[in-house]
């Protein structure tokens, strides 16, 4: 867990070596291990879907709090299903005709931006995937969404040392400056960084020197194809 203090400021090595201690521990762990830590995270996360969609809604004012509701169900239900049976630990494809054995290894510390557009959901696919993989995540929210994002994020971190994670397999920052956030996105024991948010954070998480999955603005033009079931689309884009 991590509070930045407002005097002092905000220790980044120390909170790269927690992620890599954790790291460092959690590459041990069985597939059955952390399956069930997956479940234990998942369970607690969409119990209180409702509860972290109103406080998003509160406290960024985007949106509807209904349709909030429905992207945490989307990213933490519907997201476990898709994963839990998936192997992320030893072999987990044999390819005899190749001769190729396909391994899964945790690639490192993972630090992600969150947005203020879908600060619980986002945090909540982010973590879970992260957590099936093996990887401690660091979190940096939005800083207009910063309360519900890190309220997820505790939400998750106490189920998943519950079920029996690591010690600090999540961390969060509760505010850095942007200097701080691209020294984090550039630093060494970082092994990918997520940005969900602003064009220019994208470019600049894709600049860092670290591999990086960047998501951008939504609400992309949409084109229908002309043998398309026209409602029936529109009502599903709409959706």
């Amino acid at each position: 867990m991590n509070q930045v203090p407002k005097k002092t400021g905000l220790d980044i090595d120390l909170i790269m070596n927690q992620a890599q201690e954790a790291a460092e521990t959690y590459i041990d762990f069985s597939q059955e291990k952390v399956d069930s830590i997956v479940a234990a995270t998942y369970e607690a996360l969409f119990n209180q879907r409702v509860q972290l969609a109103k406080m998003a809604h509160e406290e960024t004012g985007i949106g509807l709090w209904e349709d909030k509701v429905t992207k945490n169900v989307i990213a933490s239900k519907y997201l476990y299903e898709d994963i839990k049976d998936q192997k992320t630990v030893g072999i987990i494809r044999e390819d005899e005709e190749r001769m190729l054995v396909e391994v899964a290894k945790p690639i490192g510390t993972i630090f992600s931006i969150t947005p203020i557009t879908n600060p619980t959901s986002t945090a909540i696919f982010k973590i879970l995937i992260a957590l099936k993989t093996r990887n401690p995540i660091i979190i940096r929210p939005h800083g207009a969404a910063k309360k519900s994002t890190i309220a997820t994020v505790k939400i998750a971190y106490e189920a998943a040392l519950l079920a029996g994670a690591p010690l600090h397999c999540i961390q969060w920052i509760k505010r850095s400056t942007p200097e701080q956030t691209l020294e984090m996105m550039a630093h060494r024991k970082v092994a990918l960084v997520f940005a969900t948010g602003s064009v220019s954070l994208v470019r600049s998480a894709y600049k860092s020197g670290n591999p990086a999955i960047g998501g951008g603005p939504g609400n992309v033009p949409g084109y229908i194809g002309k043998s398309a079931d026209i409602p029936f689309a529109v009502n599903q884009i709409l959706l």
